[in-house]
C-alpha cells in the first residue's frame, strides 16, 4: 500500500526503481490467474450470501474481532 501511495514519488527520487513496480505487479498479476480470476472476475452473489453473510460466520469474525483486541 506504501507504494500504491507514494510510489511516483519514490520512483522519481530513485528510493525504488522500475523492476521493483514491475516485480510486485507480475506477482499481483500471478496471484489473480491462479485464483482465476481473469476466467470469473464476477463474485457468485449466491454463495457470498450463503457463505458470507452467514450468520455462524458473521458470529465467529466478531468474536475473533473481539478477542483480537
Amino acid at each position: 500500500r506504501f507504494i500504491n501511495q507514494h510510489g511516483e514519488k519514490l520512483l522519481k527520487e530513485r528510493k525504488i526503481s522500475t523492476a521493483t513496480v514491475d516485480e510486485a505487479v507480475r506477482n499481483v498479476l500471478r496471484a489473480k490467474f491462479r485464483l482465476g480470476l481473469f476466467e470469473n472476475p464476477y463474485a457468485d452473489a449466491a454463495r457470498e450470501k450463503a457463505v458470507v453473510f452467514n450468520p455462524e460466520h458473521l458470529r465467529f469474525a466478531r468474536q475473533s474481532a473481539a478477542e483480537s483486541f
